[in-house]
């Protein structure tokens, strides 16, 4: 498995202060983690579906993903599933995971931070405890192949579309809630 597909992009300053302050509110529950868990899922699929559609066998990695279950947990915090259509973009937001899910599981919101934010790769977060993935198998026999495919024109994809994307979801955070 590649660390550069599951590495996340660098930042404006500006955007990764957005982005701190906005899921810092979410920590302390002054933002409904639910909103937050929603539209990040939504950030992940599209990242994802980034990497997917930039390969001739696209159709058969959106097919893969069909009825696949990604739960996105943050303890204390967030606890949200996607479940996928027939696009990796295409899903159905839940409130909640179940023990049988795949989840990536963060042990706090800096180390979610730390991932998002391009401090730290979700590989080495692992390697240091601070996140689990749950039900490993299920969750890399669809997602790997996908992620083997970032290549350097797909990460320079990834580094152009993502930060709008995210911008994407905390303005609608914002916007939703009336705050700057």
């Amino acid at each position: 498995m590649a660390t550069s597909g599951i590495k996340f992009v660098p930042l404006p300053d500006e955007l990764q202060e957005r982005v701190i302050r906005v899921m810092k509110k979410i920590e302390n529950h002054e933002i409904d983690p639910d909103l937050g868990g929603e539209l990040f899922m939504n950030y992940f699929a599209q990242r994802l579906g980034i990497i997917a559609d930039n390969h001739p066998n696209s159709a058969q990695f959106h097919k893969a993903a069909k009825g696949q279950r990604l739960a996105l947990i943050i303890r204390g915090c967030i606890d949200y599933s996607a479940v996928f259509g027939d696009k990796i973009t295409e899903f159905t937001a839940e409130k909640g995971s179940k023990p049988s899910d795949p989840a990536m599981i963060f042990n706090d919101m800096d180390t979610f931070l730390d991932v998002i934010l391009n401090k730290k790769d979700l590989m080495r977060a692992g390697v240091e405890k601070k996140v689990e993935v749950r039900k490993m198998a299920p969750f890399f026999k669809w997602i790997a192949p996908i992620i083997a495919l970032n290549d350097e024109k797909t990460q320079q994809l990834l580094e152009e579309k993502c930060p709008k994307l995210l911008e994407a979801v905390i303005d609608e955070i914002e916007a939703r809630l009336g705050i700057k």
